[in-house]
């Protein structure tokens, strides 16, 4: 009889740490500040994001793409500045809009809204790479995956 109730309480044990390590809290984080960009240089057709870890790239990133002094530089000890790109669009006149970072199991991943262009604007007739510079708090978002979170179209209807 002891032999089997040790058993079973151990199995117990096993079972209520595994299943606290299974149920991971998901963490939400939204960004302090952000910069909408458009990426002139190695533009990814696809959506990315990568993170800016130190002044020497955050200086890169900015001179590549805008050929002028970047914004206030963060504090990258506090912070992870990470670059998202919503990849390749038709025309100008996209934004990309960085909503919030979640930490899934292993991993990070950047959520953002693309907004078009409105009807009828005029807008530069080459393909483009809308991108926002976002900063979070916190040191732990390294190597972020990303997800358009962006509401559909509703469908047009026909005269």
């Amino acid at each position: 009889m002891k032999i089997t109730m040790h058993a079973i309480l151990c199995s117990l044990a096993l079972l209520s740490g595994s299943a606290a390590a299974a149920a991971e809290p998901v963490v939400t984080v939204v960004p302090q500040q952000q910069w909408p960009v458009s990426l002139s240089e190695k533009a990814s057709a696809e959506p990315s994001a990568w993170r800016l870890f130190d002044e020497r790239q955050w200086q890169e990133f900015w001179a590549r793409n805008y050929r002028q002094d970047p914004p206030p530089l963060p504090d990258f000890s506090l912070s992870s500045v990470v670059v998202v790109s919503g990849g390749e669009r038709p025309t100008g006149g996209y934004r990309l809009e960085v909503v919030r970072a979640e930490k899934a199991p292993g991993n990070w991943v950047i959520e953002y809204v693309v907004h078009k262009p409105a009807p009828g604007s005029f807008v530069t007739q080459a393909l483009t790479c809308p991108a926002a510079v976002a900063v979070f708090a916190g040191t732990g978002i390294i190597r972020p995956e990303v997800r358009d979170i962006t509401p559909p179209e509703p469908a047009r209807r026909s005269p």
